[in-house]
């Protein structure tokens, strides 16, 4: 089987763009963020719920190409890239 023929991938969801499925089978090969025949479901990584332990008062947001620890509502990242309590300011009319 020539992969050039027969290969129906989302080239930008393989691992490699120039070899983006097996030559003998057809068969995609697809990055860590992608799954399904040809590359074209998003892995959705929040179904670990473990993957945001490590930053405190955040939860996951999946997004396409990985996922992210966001803080949650009241919280702001610091410099050192953790979820603390947010300082918010009122600003009153006069």
């Amino acid at each position: 089987m020539n992969c050039e023929e027969t290969c129906t991938c989302y080239a930008s969801h393989t691992v490699n763009v120039d070899q983006m499925c097996d030559p003998y089978s057809g068969t995609c090969t697809c990055n860590s963020y992608w799954t399904g025949q040809t590359c074209e479901e998003d892995v959705n990584e929040c179904t670990n719920a473990n993957i945001c332990e490590s930053v405190s008062n955040s939860g996951c947001h999946n997004k396409e190409h990985g996922y992210e620890c966001a803080c949650l509502r009241g919280f702001v990242k610091d410099d050192a890239d953790k979820c603390v309590e947010g300082l918010f300011t009122l600003h009153f009319a006069v």
